[in-house]
């Protein structure tokens, strides 16, 4: 599992308690991530260096083939390695997956970050990521609690300024070298999300031959925390590890 550019390999709790009982689950902090080295190229040599990175880390585990699971910014290094290592992935799924993304609430996630405002960038994170007040989201305003206790506590990891700087400069590159992916695909969307729309992802599903889509309702960018049961259900029924209904 590959999270978004604010988690690290500790961020898949919600996940991992539906799916341990179903598969094996790997997070990993690659360079750049988590409580790994620091990764300071901002271009797209950096996403090269965590594709490679991912790789070592499979021969090491002694895994040839695995499914792959990918988040925002885990979403353009899944496709990037889908891309540059097609016999090492059996199925994959994407969820907040674009081709293009929103550059002025990027560059301001890494002003906020880069300047320590932390209850800021916590604002602006409920702002720009979840779906405004006046839409049903499950779980909408214990999550954006939680949110505002970890900003205003939490010093910024000097990961996420960098990432968030190779977003802005490299993310459309790395998205183009992503090509048509033959892999069987799921891209799993929030119907209210905000940052990577559902209609954005049906665009990028479109050039892949065995994508499929699925929208979830009464959530947003951060559907696998709001409704992690029936985002689970959906990733095991396209990893086929089981027979489940879907809430």
């Amino acid at each position: 599992m590959l999270g978004g550019a604010f988690m690290d390999m500790y961020g898949w709790r919600r996940i991992e308690r539906h799916l341990t009982a179903l598969t094996t689950i790997i997070t990993i902090d690659l360079p750049g991530q988590g409580s790994a080295e620091q990764l300071d190229d901002t271009t797209l040599t950096g996403y090269t260096a965590q594709w490679q990175a991912l790789a070592d880390a499979l021969d090491q585990l002694g895994l040839d083939r695995v499914d792959l699971l990918g988040y925002c910014y885990g979403a353009t290094l899944a496709c990037g390695f889908a891309a540059h290592h097609p016999e090492r992935i059996s199925r994959l799924a994407l969820t907040g997956v674009s081709d293009t993304l929103q550059t002025a609430t990027v560059a301001e996630w890494a002003r906020l970050t880069e300047q320590h405002r932390m209850p800021e960038l916590g604002r602006s994170l409920i702002a720009r990521a979840m779906a405004g007040p006046a839409i049903p989201i499950d779980g909408r305003d214990d999550i954006a609690a939680r949110l505002m206790r970890h900003y205003a506590s939490v010093p910024p990891h000097s990961h996420v300024a960098a990432t968030l700087r190779r977003i802005l400069n490299a993310h459309t590159q790395a998205m183009d070298l992503t090509g048509s992916l033959p892999h069987q695909l799921l891209v799993l969307s929030g119907a209210h999300d905000p940052f990577t729309p559902p209609d954005q992802a049906r665009t990028f599903a479109a050039r892949h031959p065995h994508a499929t889509t699925a929208t979830l309702p009464r959530t947003d960018h951060l559907a696998y925390l709001e409704r992690s049961d029936a985002f689970s259900t959906y990733l095991a029924r396209h990893l086929r590890l089981g027979a489940h209904r879907v809430p």
